[in-house]
């Protein structure tokens, strides 16, 4: 949870202009405080930090920043939360043993050792003591408490101690516990909870009935930001108007000199009135007043562009100098934000100075604090073949930016960076010319973790996940070493997959019906894909009979045992009966208004609940189809394979699955020009570009983006469907489809 926050972005009105620049404290910390004096050499060398290390992190004697799991851990500045407590009073309750600890805390920077500390909130002394518990979570909210260190469960912990301390009376504890709910931690991280119910509980506690405690300043600055957010939000009752929004920040900073608090102030004068105005060159005056990362972070941001907010632009304040010296000064205190900016200055920026080696330590800084485009900077310099300052090594690489999904998982960056930022780092890796067996398998790991994350988007309107599932196979092909026991292609070379049979349906020359005109067309090519390229006997069934139909499917009841695969396929008429509500295959003996010789949904689910074969999947292509499916929801897509242990548990579900070309609707046969339906050609297509395992559920999601896509430009409306056949037995697996290639190339 960040300490205070800096957003870089300005918006289109004065209101949200104002919110984004404002820092809230839930840090500081740990920073050298003779940094002010510094002159631009000492400045540099107080930050610079060595070039990503040869060896594995976890031989690194600093290896905690090596694997961050959320952004941003060591921005927070423990020590700045313990001069706040001494200066603006809230210490003077204290009992002499906290005092100890937090003046020991005060002296410590976001590397040291805070084991001193630790011991002495967790005392006999003072393990009952509210504030000692609410400086305790705080410890435990910046992962400095080594045993849950860099996992969720510590956050867990802070948040615990957060609560019981405020319900205790601990004013520190109401001011952490309130700042957790304006992060929108307990519904997004701890626990599971309504966002309304949150955002009531952040307004109780920073209401004005706090203001006169202790942490109370804090709380009423807070209140103040979450007018502005009022603002943009709509909240109702409350006055959130510029100018009772200045009375709260200029009481709340008038009510103890803290820095944070100030400098949210200075800020808001600065957004509200620009620079040329008195008022802004009073909260000038006040930031560059303080020596503390936010102060300088601001004073880069004024210098770097001159614009205070959409209202206000000075260009006569630019100075790129001065803005590089006071992101340099923000870096030294341990602000990744800073020292990313700084980076990019001296990397890119023409005004400035060029200094690489300065730039890679900023850089370098920045990602060990936790910037996730640092990181990924960082992956793709130590990526590329002509970097100005780091020799190319492909394992840090991908240690790098594997972090991203540390990152990502923790909510801290965007789906959408991940995806387009790791896509396009695998589309380097494949540019090399071999891999050593680890980073091999951290890289395919990579490439599986961004089909999942594709995966959980809800939309793939650029075909990424195809683009994904490709390169996860070439990394594959390409650079899998050699290993005497285990690799990814002879792991499922191995599995025993049992035999695989399928019966293929094509009805086209109808004696009572419409005769279709790709029907048997699509049965037949289907029949070939699964035989040449899946290793399927497959039984080819062309103008059927309800009697061969039946009959054929009934001969695979004594044949089929537990292990083997079963595929039923039909392509022709289908029908419903709209007073019952049950689904039809219409044979070629089909009669129009007689169904004597339909064959119903019902009496295929039965005898395919008689098989033994504990994998069955039916595929229609016919109007109606997806009646079929009133049984379990639809099945949720399944993770990337390529693993032997997920494919077993797989197959050892018993599975009863059906995919349709739409659902309770007519579906098209084929358009001009074209042999098969859109169905067929997508699930030929599906088929054909498969080299290894697929699974039913991912067919599915493949057929029908391109089917939906298809027909959708022509106003046509159709989407095939997936899910448990009704009353069949289905208890939960899917339909493995194996190109026998595997083994081929094995």
């Amino acid at each position: 949870m960040v300490l205070f926050i800096m957003r870089k972005i300005l918006f289109s009105t004065l209101i949200l202009g104002l919110l984004i620049g404002l820092y809230i404290v839930r840090s500081g910390g740990g920073y050298d405080q003779s940094v002010s004096s510094m002159d631009d050499s000492s400045i540099e060398a107080s930050v610079q930090v060595n070039s990503p290390p040869e060896t594995d992190p976890s031989d690194s004697q600093d290896s905690r920043f090596e694997r961050l799991p959320v952004t941003a851990l060591y921005r927070h500045m423990p020590s700045v939360h313990a001069n706040m407590f001494n200066t603006c009073g809230i210490s003077e309750t204290f009992p002499s043993q906290l005092q100890i600890a937090v003046d020991d805390l005060a002296t410590k920077k976001y590397n040291d050792d805070f084991s001193s500390v630790i011991a002495a909130l967790r005392s006999d002394e003072l393990g009952n003591n509210p504030d000692a518990q609410a400086v305790l979570g705080f410890l435990y909210e910046q992962h400095l408490v080594p045993e849950v260190a860099l996992t969720f469960e510590s956050d867990e912990i802070a948040f615990s101690l957060y609560e019981s301390s405020a319900n205790s009376g601990s004013d520190i504890g109401e001011y952490y516990l309130a700042l957790a709910y304006y992060y929108g931690y307990p519904h997004s991280r701890w626990v599971e909870s309504l966002e309304s119910e949150d955002r009531r509980q952040l307004q109780e506690l920073i209401s004005d009935a706090n203001w006169n405690q202790s942490t109370g300043f804090l709380l009423k600055n807070l209140y103040a930001v979450s007018l502005l957010q009022d603002s943009i939000d709509g909240v109702p009752n409350r006055d959130n108007s510029l100018e009772n929004v200045e009375s709260v920040f200029k009481e709340s900073a008038e009510t103890c000199g803290y820095a944070v608090t100030s400098i949210n102030y200075a800020q808001f004068l600065i957004e509200k009135y620009g620079l040329q105005s008195e008022k802004g060159r009073e909260g000038l005056s006040i930031i560059e007043g303080f020596e503390h990362p936010a102060a300088y972070e601001t004073l880069g941001q004024l210098y770097y562009d001159g614009r205070q907010s959409n209202s206000y632009y000075t260009n006569s304040f630019v100075d790129k100098d001065k803005a590089l010296e006071n992101y340099l000064k923000a870096a030294a205190f341990g602000d990744p934000d800073a020292a990313y900016e700084a980076f990019e200055m001296l990397f890119f920026d023409e005004d400035v100075r060029k200094d690489s080696l300065l730039a890679i330590d900023m850089l370098e800084l920045s990602a060990r604090l936790g910037d996730y485009g640092a990181v990924s900077y960082t992956a793709f310099f130590l990526l590329a073949d002509d970097a100005e300052v780091y020799e190319k090594n492909v394992s840090r690489a991908v240690h790098y930016q594997r972090q991203l999904f540390q990152f990502w998982e923790s909510g801290e960056v965007p789906t959408n960076f991940l995806i387009r930022d790791t896509r396009d780092f695998l589309n380097l890796i494949l540019l090399e010319e071999e891999l050593d067996t680890e980073t091999f398998d951290q890289v395919i790991e990579m490439a599986r973790d961004l089909i999942a994350a594709q995966k959980r988007e809800y939309t793939d309107q650029d075909g990424n996940l195809a683009i994904f599932e490709s390169q996860l196979i070439q990394l594959a092909e390409k650079f899998e070493p050699e290993r005497p026991n285990k690799t990814v292609g002879s792991e499922l070379a191995n599995l025993d997959f049992g035999t695989y049979h399928a019966l293929v349906i094509g009805n086209n020359e109808y004696e009572f019906l419409p005769e279709l005109e790709s029907a048997v067309s699509d049965a037949s090519k289907i029949a070939e894909i699964l035989e040449t390229q899946y290793g399927f006997e497959v039984n080819l069934l062309v103008n059927a009979t309800r009697t061969e139909i039946v009959s054929t499917l009934n001969s695979y009841r004594s044949t089929l045992g537990p292990a083997d695969n079963f595929l039923l396929y039909y392509a022709g008429h289908g029908q419903i009966d709209s007073e019952t509500d049950e689904g039809f295959w219409q044979p070629v003996d089909a009669m129009v208004d007689d169904d004597t010789d339909w064959i119903g949904n019902d009496r295929i689910t039965r005898t395919l609940r008689g098989f033994d074969s504990d994998n069955v999947l039916v595929i229609a292509d016919s109007c109606y189809s997806g009646i079929v499916l009133r049984g379990p929801e639809q099945l949720d897509n399944q993770p990337d394979l390529i693993n032997a242990d997920y494919v077993t548990r797989l197959m050892r579900s018993k599975t009863r699955v059906a995919l349709t070309s739409g659902g309770n609707e007519p579906v098209i046969d084929s358009l001009p020009g074209t042999e098969n339906s859109i169905f067929a050609i997508a699930l030929l297509n599906t088929l054909e570009q498969n080299r290894s395992i697929i699974t039913a559920s991912d067919i599915h999601r493949r057929v029908s983006q391109d089917v939906v896509a298809t027909l959708a430009s022509l106003g046509i409306r159709q989407t095939p469907e997936f899910a448990g056949l009704l009353r069949s037995g289905h208890e939960g697996g899917d339909f493995v489809f194996r190109n026998i290639g595997i083994n081929q190339a094995n």
